[in-house]
């Protein structure tokens, strides 16, 4: 019996099974748990996918254990990084041997995962599969005449053309040495001719390969047999370097083909047979997915509404293609802009958002739900629900700490994610304990870091029956002098154990911390913010001005520690999302520019071009729960991609070098942004 199972590099490589093709026949949804594997994002596959199986069984049924290994294997990709272990191809014997020791391979990779020379692997494999069995003396394999890629997985293991078969099929060959004859040394080469199979031998050989079934029989198409008719996409682009942001890699020389709003092709521009309503030149570029803004605000009330909207156009220059707005008094419009988005009368991001934010009485923002009573955390949370917002935020200006960590139980028994402030009366390890979801800005797992916090939460309750009660800023002085290690690598421990997520908000703390020297008088991105929304700086500047020398100097420092955080939060295994918090009232922090200035901040904090990627793409994606539609490029997922004229693993500035940004699959190409830029440029 043949073994059945093997391993190379890159690839676990398992025999079909009765139990797994009776599974993926019968009971589809157990068969990703016996394989131990995702599935491709085209699953099932098309054509005669379930015949193919039913002869496979059939097969597999009648020859009992002799039969085991014979045909159809699976190609499982082993798990790596953030990607984990994957059906990426198929391949097998078609039968066992003949009388003369000859059996036939075929092989094929998915198209998404081409490329990567898990092709030739397989192959390797396969080939040694035969070996091991001490029974097949020649292989044969048949590949496209005009598929070169084909032809060379099988001449780098050691086919060699020896015919060419019906319908321009290449005929490849190659002889075998058994495990046991290797062990006597190399074989010395035959000086009599290949002899052929019998015509009726072959006949039986053919009619194997319509049971060589197994889960990716239809995947075989696209290596061995002739090129499918060329379909029609809405957009691709062509030769591009893809940017994988799991792995940190360049997948070069790829076609990414659209239809639909949905990416439905990603393979070797080699390979790829098109034709398309739009083509993009990809070459000497980088894809990537769209950019998220974690953190941005919509707010102002009606009278900066439109204001705010014509912010969505400036998002999307940029390259960010979703946003999380974090809270505000401009709901309904929100809403409003999601629907004509989603109906195409609107250019701009897709919009997550809280709705209004919780707060305590008092509230510093309009439009906030007030709390203090379990009664009335749980008559926000139902005005939340009825509005189907997609996150909780809570804000710190006035809420208890009995009342913050209320809300977080009872969103959690609903199910609902929440983020936010935290009242320095509080500590993030009871919230993180509860159930918070993530923490926005750094000055909670600031306090956290403190080796005496829970003396000054003692000391910020105590002061709360007082005329002048204690808040963050009072405080930050003591959290400072009090930092420790100990405790810091405690906290991050516990919040990756709870996968508790933390927004840095760099970008606007270095803005704000600059103030007093930088009024931002010259900055050109000015002439694209509305003047409305412009007045609403005045506040912070005016405050940024009076700031005694001893103020701005601890600020600076504050910030230069916040950096540090960064790189320890990443290492301990905590989620990080980029957020600019740019909006109405957070004075210089431009939509779009200041995400791009946020992930230049990590890379400088000490993260790598790839790990700041991944916070503003697909770590947002698995925050919101919609890693299997977004945040990476993968066919099945939304068309909001990023090309760019330079590698963004290289450097990671390379982000503005922008060439075409792709939104619910309608490519803006440069001359289409600078006229949105153009029409955005106040007058």
């Amino acid at each position: 019996m043949i073994p059945l199972i093997a391993h190379t590099p890159h690839l676990t490589i398992l025999a079909a099974s009765r139990a797994l093709l009776t599974a993926e026949l019968h009971k589809p949804q157990y068969f990703p748990v016996l394989l131990g594997a995702a599935l491709p994002a085209a699953w099932p596959p098309a054509g005669p996918h379930r015949e193919a199986l039913e002869s496979t069984l059939e097969k597999l049924t009648a020859g009992g254990r002799d039969a085991a290994g014979w045909y159809g294997w699976y190609a499982l990709r082993k798990a790596a990084g953030d990607v984990p272990r994957t059906l990426v191809g198929a391949g097998g014997f078609l039968g066992p041997p003949d009388a003369a020791g000859t059996a036939e391979l075929d092989f094929a990779i998915a198209d998404e995962w081409r490329g990567q020379g898990l092709a030739t692997e397989l192959v390797g494999g396969l080939v040694q599969q035969a070996a091991a069995t001490g029974v097949v003396r020649r292989l044969v394999a048949h590949a496209p005449a005009d598929a070169p890629a084909a032809q060379q997985v099988l001449r780098r293991n050691g086919f060699e053309p020896a015919e060419t078969a019906a319908a321009g099929r290449l005929r490849f060959e190659r002889a075998m040495v058994s495990v046991a004859d290797a062990a006597l040394g190399p074989p010395r080469r035959s000086a009599r001719p290949v002899v052929a199979p019998p015509r009726a031998q072959l006949s039986r050989m053919k009619n194997y390969k319509l049971a060589l079934g197994l889960a990716g029989a239809a995947l075989l198409a696209g290596a061995t047999r002739p090129a499918a008719p060329a379909k029609t996409y809405d957009l691709v682009i062509s030769h591009v370097g893809v940017v994988d942001v799991a792995t940190g890699q360049v997948r070069p020389d790829q076609t990414v083909a659209v239809a639909g709003g949905k990416i439905v092709q990603v393979g070797p521009a080699a390979q790829a047979r098109y034709a398309a309503r739009q083509t993009i030149d990809g070459t000497g570029r980088y894809l990537m997915p769209g950019l998220w803004d974690m953190h941005v605000h919509f707010r102002g009330g009606d009278s900066l509404a439109a204001a705010n909207k014509k912010s969505l156009a400036l998002y999307l220059v940029h390259g960010i293609t979703t946003v999380r707005d974090c809270g505000g008094d401009l709901t309904a419009r929100v809403f409003e802009w999601r629907r004509q988005e989603d109906a195409g009368t609107l250019a701009g991001p897709r919009i997550f958002t809280s709705g209004p934010k919780i707060d305590g009485p008092g509230a510093y923002w309009p439009g906030s739900l007030e709390v203090e009573t379990p009664n009335q955390v749980s008559r926000a949370l139902d005005s939340l629900q009825r509005l189907k917002v997609d996150f909780v935020k809570i804000y710190d200006s006035k809420i208890s700490a009995e009342a913050y960590l209320n809300v977080i139980t009872q969103a959690e028994a609903r199910g609902m994610k929440t983020t936010g402030h935290m009242p320095y009366s509080a500590t993030l390890g009871d919230a993180v304990a509860r159930g918070l979801d993530a923490t926005e800005h750094l000055y909670y797992v600031f306090k956290a870091c403190s080796g005496k916090e829970d003396s000054l939460t003692a000391v910020v309750r105590a002061s709360l029956k007082t005329p002048k009660p204690l808040g963050l800023f009072a405080m930050l002085p003591a959290v400072y002098d009090t930092y420790s290690p100990a405790a810091a690598a405690r906290i991050f421990r516990v919040m990756a154990a709870h996968h508790t997520a933390a927004v840095p908000t760099l970008a606007i703390g270095k803005t704000l911390a600059e103030l007093p020297d930088n009024d931002h008088a010259r900055d050109s991105l000015r002439a694209y913010i509305d003047p409305k929304i412009q007045a609403t700086y005045a506040r912070r500047l005016a405050s940024a001005r009076q700031q005694p020398a001893a103020a701005r100097a601890f600020t600076q420092k504050l910030e230069a520690k916040f950096m540090t955080l960064v790189p320890q939060m990443q290492a301990a295994g905590v989620v990080l999302l980029a957020g600019s918090d740019s909006g109405a009232f957070n004075s210089f922090t431009y939509p779009g520019a200041s995400l791009q200035d946020e992930l230049a901040l990590l890379v400088q904090a000490g993260l790598t071009p790839a790990q700041a990627l991944r916070a503003a793409t697909l770590n947002g994606a698995r925050f919101m729960g919609v890693a299997e539609r977004s945040g990476s490029i993968a066919v099945g997922k939304d068309a909001d991609l990023l090309l760019l004229n330079a590698n963004p693993l290289a450097n990671i500035n390379n982000v503005k070098q922008i060439a075409a940004v792709v939104s619910r699959g309608k490519a803006y190409q440069r001359a289409d942004l600078n006229r949105m830029l153009a029409a955005l440029k106040n007058k």
